[in-house]
């Protein structure tokens, strides 16, 4: 087992725990899950998390959406999101052009909704650090994408950066 299955295992493991002592609901979910993951980023060292959440190779930025899933909650966004702008100044100043990778395992509709104001706050706080860090973003790729990829991405697009749709690679 790599250490990101091992790593992936861990959360999971929280996960369990987090739902033995707190039943599931039926409906209302977002705000069981945003507590799920909060429990869960108060267990562990965020520092590490982070590092599993995006990956960096060579000129190529991993995000990792299995290991975001499992700690994403308001109280982190903040957090990650300058996390990202600081990975991404320093692949910049060693790479002209960088490329995304979104893997994107285990992505519902729900949760697009779930997450949209951390791609809000990437967004905005990316234009108000005016450092057009997109600039240096030759392509986004996506892995494992859902069916649904296409129209959800239809309903983003107008709200990011326009520098960003001409990078998107389907």
């Amino acid at each position: 087992m790599s250490e990101q299955e091992d790593y992936l295992n861990q959360l999971q493991g929280l996960k369990t725990e987090y739902y033995e002592t707190n039943s599931k609901k039926m409906l209302f979910r977002k705000k069981e899950k945003f507590d799920c993951a909060s429990q869960i980023a108060q267990n562990i060292d965020m520092n590490l998390a982070f590092q599993r959440m995006i990956i960096i190779n060579e000129n190529t930025i991993y995000l990792n959406y299995p290991v975001f899933k499992m700690v994403a909650s308001p109280s982190i966004y903040y957090d990650l999101t300058y996390h990202i702008f600081g990975v991404v100044e320093r692949l910049t100043a060693q790479h002209p052009k960088i490329h995304a990778i979104l893997d994107l395992k285990g992505l519902t509709i729900s949760a697009v909704e779930r997450y949209k104001d951390f791609v809000l706050m990437v967004s905005e706080e990316g234009v108000k650090n005016g450092k057009n860090l997109l600039g240096y973003v030759d392509k986004i790729y996506f892995q494992n994408p859902p069916s649904f990829l296409k129209q959800i991405l239809g309903v983003f697009l107008p709200l990011l950066d326009p520098v960003i749709k001409d990078k998107i690679v389907l």
